[in-house]
């Protein structure tokens, strides 16, 4: 499997599978792959796709729209679930978008992780509502964001910060 295939989300309200593919197998090149809508109530057709030069990382579903990265590490795009139009972007400050570690989302906001720092996203003003200079894998769980990051070289280090 290519570095660009991407494990699909399944989106219960539109009924939608959504997912980064190559478009011809064995073409590694960017251009070749794109993120795809599947119609699942109308035997998996095709609803959309948009360019991968958009967008790179595992998408993620929340409300009526899809988030994922772009492929130059730049920005967040924000996809209109049903017509797959980008709606807004948003591109963290003095940082990359660290390819490694997917998104995560809730009904406020979009966690994405930097090089240097872990952002919270208004989902409403697009704006960074918070970060942290903790980078790593991400999890919520139990009212919480946890931190899974790096010290000396291995992951050996989880940090909770309460979600309110």
């Amino acid at each position: 499997m290519s570095n660009l295939e991407r494990y699909p989300v399944i989106d219960d309200k539109t009924k939608s599978a959504y997912i980064v593919y190559m478009k011809h197998p064995g073409d590694p090149r960017p251009q070749n792959a794109a993120l795809f809508a599947h119609d699942l109530s109308q035997n998996g057709v095709v609803r959309w796709e948009v360019p991968l030069q958009n967008l790179n990382t595992n998408p993620v579903a929340a409300g009526s729209e899809i988030y994922s990265t772009q492929y130059d590490n730049t920005k967040l795009n924000a996809v209109n679930a049903v017509t797959g139009k980008i709606l807004w972007t948003w591109s963290p400050e003095n940082d990359l978008i660290n390819l490694d570690y997917p998104q995560l989302a809730t009904k406020d906001v979009i966690f994405v992780v930097g090089n240097q720092k872990t952002y919270a996203v208004s989902r409403t003003t697009h704006q960074t509502v918070w970060e942290t200079n903790r980078v790593g894998k991400i999890a919520i769980g139990d009212g919480k964001l946890l931190i899974h990051s790096m010290q000396d070289g291995s992951f050996d280090h989880v940090t909770a910060y309460l979600l309110t």
